[in-house]
């Protein structure tokens, strides 16, 4: 039996008919990882870009409007970020805080906030 198990072990050793097929099984699972880690890592990135992007929109447009902003102002800038997020659902997984910065009359180098809206 010894001599048959040798002869068969030979053979095996020697077959190469499956061995592209276990080498892709073996890699398959590591592949597939990669591969899925790096989409999801670009759709991160992407999400956090348009983030972004809806943050220094609403910024920008609200550092536009006239020397003294009031609440048609505010929600108007909400309105619109929130339509610059429709392809994220930004309106009801987001949220916005917009602050007034003023600097401090008595050191220069320190600011207060006047007010603030919240929208989200």
């Amino acid at each position: 039996m010894t001599a048959r198990f040798a002869r068969f072990a030979g053979r095996l050793r020697g077959c190469t008919s499956g061995l592209a097929l276990t080498e892709f099984a073996f890699a398959l699972p590591i592949l597939l990882t990669l591969s899925l880690f790096g989409i999801e890592t670009a759709n991160f990135a992407m999400a956090h870009l348009r983030v972004s992007n809806i943050a220094v929109m609403t910024a920008d447009n609200i550092a536009r409007v006239r020397d003294s902003i009031d609440e048609s102002d505010v929600v108007g800038v909400f309105t619109g970020a929130k339509m610059a997020g429709s392809g994220i659902n930004f309106a009801q997984n987001g949220r916005i805080i917009l602050s007034d910065l003023e600097m401090s009359p008595i050191n220069s180098a320190r600011q207060w906030i006047r007010w603030q809206r919240c929208d989200g």
